[in-house]
């Protein structure tokens, strides 16, 4: 009885002390969880996402997506970018493939195609042939309002080829210079967007918006962010290959076929994304476009959980190096907390790389430093 007395004593001269380690703990938690840290956020993202590419888990089991490049070499060939006399070429041996879907990523700007120029006779037969094609869409960055859908259109004589908004995105956080693409937009004010009209056509199931992985809301938009596949991950054409018959167009069958440029001369035909934040590494924005269009088909869109996930995570890393910091030797101390800082980053990246669950890490990680700081 006696030494139930001393040990009863003994906890309640200790359960002040417990206390306030607790309370510092989460006092301090709901403190740094009300400030952003996307600087941080997104850096540790890209990298989980370069690690799961380099554990080989970002490789694509079954590509809907093929491209179809003009490159140096295509321009050297003609003289220049291909004309619409050679599109319409390109097009004639595409009309031949079976269920395919066509997609022109060509940069437009002022009503007409940067990349593609020609004789208004030769524009009139590229409409023409590109009219008869259903599956055929020329993508453009413009968004329209709704309502207003008829005013995406390009000048006479292209004004009625079939044109489709499928922006990308943008966000500063790691690089202003070259903004790095994470995001992918579903919807505008309601409207359709083209990635998700023609991934639907493959998966059906994410006709309903409530079934896409990873949705959010976003000033009049339903966005979600992209699971990006490493450069090279979709199978590419030559497009002088294609006019000129050394392509088996078997190979284009039930695909989804983009055409854009990929010629190394314009920093405009290129992206940066978690995978290529410099200039030098960059993706085309066509394969941009492939990997937007792949994810929603894949319906494997990285998702965040709810706010109270991470306020959660964030107490209890708090009230451990609190009780670290206070209570065991400082050797020990900082090997507990740096197998917790481990143990953060290996299971955030086991949870994106096989569940597509992004689990921030700004708050928990900075709470480990600055907690222990003070």
């Amino acid at each position: 009885m006696l030494l139930f007395f001393k040990k009863t004593i003994s906890l309640l001269k200790k359960t002040p002390v417990i206390f306030f380690k607790i309370l510092f703990a989460l006092v301090f938690s709901a403190f740094i969880s009300q400030y952003k840290f996307d600087l941080i956020e997104f850096f540790l993202f890209d990298l989980r996402t370069q690690i799961k590419a380099s554990l080989g888990f970002s490789k694509i089991p079954d590509p809907n997506i093929v491209i179809i490049y003009t490159t140096a070499e295509t321009i050297e060939k003609y003289n220049g970018f291909p004309t619409f006399e050679q599109h319409s070429q390109l097009l004639e041996k595409l009309a031949t493939v079976h269920n395919k879907q066509i997609l022109y990523t060509y940069r437009i700007k002022n009503g007409t195609f940067v990349e593609i120029d020609g004789s208004t006779k030769s524009k009139v037969s590229f409409v023409e042939l590109a009219n008869n094609i259903n599956s055929l869409y020329f993508i453009t960055e413009d968004m329209a309002l709704k309502g207003q859908e008829n005013t995406l259109k390009l000048k006479t004589p292209l004004d009625t080829l079939n044109i489709a908004s499928g922006p990308k995105t943008n966000d500063q956080q790691l690089n202003s210079k070259n903004p790095i693409s994470r995001r992918l937009l579903i919807d505008y004010e309601g409207q359709q967007l083209i990635h998700h009209k023609i991934a639907s056509m493959f998966n059906p199931n994410i006709k309903v918006l409530a079934n896409i992985h990873g949705i959010f809301q976003y000033i009049g938009t339903n966005q979600a962010y992209i699971t990006f596949h490493p450069a090279g991950s979709f199978q590419t054409f030559k497009f002088d290959d294609v006019v000129e018959g050394k392509v088996d167009l078997k190979q284009l069958e039930n695909k989804i076929i983009l055409i854009g440029s990929d010629t190394k001369k314009f920093i405009e035909d290129y992206v940066a994304t978690p995978y290529s934040p410099d200039t030098v590494d960059m993706i085309t924005v066509s394969e941009l476009h492939a990997n937007i269009i792949q994810t929603l088909i894949d319906n494997n869109a990285p998702s965040k959980p709810p706010p109270y996930v991470n306020i959660l995570v964030t107490s209890l890393i708090a009230i451990l190096t609190v009780y670290v910091a206070l209570s065991i030797k400082p050797f020990l101390g900082i090997a507990i907390l740096v197998s917790t800082f481990l143990a953060l980053i290996i299971g955030s990246t086991v949870l994106l790389t096989f569940f597509n669950i992004w689990l921030y890490l700004a708050h928990p990680l900075l709470t480990i430093f600055l907690c222990y700081y003070f």
